[in-house]
């Protein structure tokens, strides 16, 4: 996916890919805060994936559902769940 994302050309500060990804699952673990994981999960979503992504805490999960999904709620889902056990 890196190949991918870097491949794509940067249009007014956000990812343009031409992939279609309607109709996919994708799950990006740590995408929460600030990190690669909210911007790989943005790109997936703004592709048309129906994305779930989680973290460790509620606060943040929040924060990123609300920054990958914005308004459009009805394709992300984000849960509290600590994958380093």
């Amino acid at each position: 996916f890196r190949r991918v994302l870097f491949r794509s050309c940067i249009i007014h500060g956000r990812y343009e890919m031409d992939y279609d990804f309607s109709g996919k699952v994708v799950a990006v673990t740590g995408a929460t805060g600030i990190s690669m994981g909210v911007d790989i999960a943005k790109a997936f979503f703004d592709c048309g994936a129906m994305v779930s992504t989680c973290g460790r805490y509620q606060e943040r999960v929040d924060e990123a559902v609300e920054k990958i999904g914005g308004a459009d709620g009805s394709r992300i889902f984000g849960t509290v769940a600590d994958m380093s056990d």
